[in-house]
């Protein structure tokens, strides 16, 4: 359950930070997204000037174990983005993302088989401290 709580709120970081207008807009912006969740230098200048950018990267510090898999946590959230272009505009991404955020099993089970192994294979990763950790 940890690694879907986190996921969301890594979605719920990037929704954020998707700026739209028209769905042109909208499409670039998601795609600006994706390329900076993989690009730790820009991540890392993003975080720096968020107050819940850095409250979510501290969530995903807290559950990755080293940097390989801090690095595959961002990676698969650029991913998962793509589940969100149906959306086509910044408002219905962040329902989504809050609908996700509320139930995250519902939100698991429409994920691609890709990446559910992903999350799986992450979630095995996981250090024994951050299971614990609210």
């Amino acid at each position: 359950m940890k690694k879907l709580m986190m996921i969301t709120l890594i979605l719920g970081l990037v929704s954020s930070l998707a700026c739209a207008g028209d769905n042109e807009t909208f499409d670039d912006s998601l795609m600006k997204t994706q390329e900076f969740l993989k690009n730790s230098t820009e991540r890392s200048k993003a975080i720096s000037e968020s107050k819940d950018a850095q409250k979510a990267d501290e969530q995903v510090k807290k559950l990755a174990p080293d940097n390989e898999s801090y690095e595959e946590y961002y990676k698969l959230a650029s991913e998962i983005m793509n589940n969100y272009k149906a959306e086509k505009s910044e408002e219905g991404m962040k329902k989504s993302v809050d609908d996700a955020k509320r139930n995250p099993a519902d939100f698991y089970n429409n994920l691609t088989p890709e990446q559910k192994k992903k999350i799986k294979a992450l979630s095995e990763k996981l250090n024994p401290g951050a299971q614990s950790n609210p």
